[in-house]
């Protein structure tokens, strides 16, 4: 695992490669497959035969103030195509998207994910596996906003508008299937909390279920969610728990805590 952090002096096009170049393929998983699918535009592999872990990650970051991300089976780096099944829009003609800030941000790598956070508004964005609980399964996942402009932090919040919670594939191989945080029920419930009465905080990577079969397809790696319960936290506060570092975000009442490692 590693946490890297950082500053954006402008949210220009590149902004985001500029970043993920550097960091993500320092993880032997991690890697550039293509990096001329367009201009400011790359896609990244995330290979790990062990585990049964293959996806691709296009990154077209050719704009000022976000970048588009999709889900890819395949890649033809030839052709600078994707191949198979994909997760590209979301809802009606809706992209996915990173928002980029002028400010701090946060990257957390591990072998079969990453998370990106924005330390200006506090939002975080995850790209990959959850712990998946069969590890036969290759369910890549992606937790963003889509081209409304969400004024929330995806990773705090789950809804099926604004709001992207989305697998490339099921457990049942179905292509783009809608994902969403244990015990979700609706935009405004249920609240979590997290102090306890010693003063402590109970730190736990969230469950996610499988929105339409209702089963638990794992747990979202390095992430707690709160919901719309700050618990007396404030951005960028630092829980610690067993020498582990954990951010609170919490853009728009949506939060979080983000795992730095």
């Amino acid at each position: 695992m590693a946490w890297y952090e950082g500053t954006m002096l402008t949210n220009g096009a590149g902004e985001l490669l500029t970043v993920l170049d550097a960091k993500l393929p320092i993880n032997p998983r991690w890697s550039i497959y293509d990096a001329a699918a367009g201009t400011n535009c790359k896609v990244y592999r995330n290979y790990d035969a062990g585990a049964n872990v293959d996806y691709y990650v296009k990154v077209d970051d050719n704009y000022a103030g976000y970048a588009i991300v999709e889900l890819w089976e395949g890649w033809n780096p030839a052709m600078h195509t994707g191949v198979g099944a994909s997760y590209t829009v979301h809802g009606a003609g809706g992209i996915l998207k990173i928002i980029k800030a002028v400010g701090g941000w946060g990257l957390s790598v591990r072998d079969h994910r990453f998370i990106f956070c924005e330390f200006n508004a506090y939002s975080a964005y995850y790209v990959g596996q959850l712990k998946r609980f069969d590890l036969t399964k290759n369910m890549p996942c992606i937790v963003s906003v889509d081209n409304s402009g969400s004024t929330y932090n995806p990773l705090g919040r789950a809804d099926g508008t604004s709001l992207v919670w989305r697998s490339l594939f099921d457990e049942l191989g179905n292509i783009g299937r809608e994902i969403r945080p244990n015990a979700y029920y609706n935009t405004s419930l249920p609240i979590f909390h997290l102090k306890t009465i010693a003063g402590t905080y109970l730190v736990t990577e969230h469950p996610v279920f499988n929105a339409i079969t209702g089963n638990l397809m794992g747990v979202i790696e390095g992430v707690t969610w709160m919901h719309c319960n700050a618990d007396g936290l404030s951005n960028g506060d630092i829980i610690s728990v067993a020498g582990i570092d954990w951010i609170f975000m919490g853009k728009g009442g949506a939060y979080c805590l983000v795992e730095k490692g």
